[in-house]
């Protein structure tokens, strides 16, 4: 009896121990596969996770006429990025054409009312270039 009771828990141990390990593995590579992505698409803002160092963009007042107030528009990796902050900028640079530096964070939020373009995001750290 004492040998059958033995046997089912080194089995269970040895099946939790291949599971976790089995997890650990499939979450390093979703890990790796959702901070490779970027784009303009809201859908894609989860995975847009965070800018490393600073980041150099154009503050636009483009979308004004739709009701959108102001974005931040930036070049990544060629792709031109549309960001559009949380807190409305200060009046020193809420300029149209400023060229600024800013780290930033994508947030999981709705696009504000007018904004069809871009994703919101939490824009730290800005200076004028």
């Amino acid at each position: 009896m004492k040998n059958i009771l033995f046997v089912i828990v080194l089995g269970m141990i040895a099946f939790t121990a291949c599971k976790s390990k089995k997890n650990t593995a499939s979450a390093a590579s979703s890990a790796t596969s959702t901070t490779s992505s970027s784009g303009n698409n809201p859908a894609n803002s989860s995975s847009l996770v965070t800018a490393t160092g600073n980041t150099s963009g154009k503050v636009s007042h483009q979308y004004r006429s739709a009701g959108c107030a102001t974005v931040i528009i930036c070049t990544q990796d060629g792709t031109e990025l549309t960001l559009i902050p949380k807190e409305k900028l200060a009046k020193e640079f809420d300029v149209d054409g400023l060229e600024v530096q800013f780290n930033y964070h994508t947030l999981k939020m709705p696009q504000p009312a007018g904004c069809t373009v871009g994703m919101p995001a939490e824009i730290t750290e800005l200076s004028k270039k």
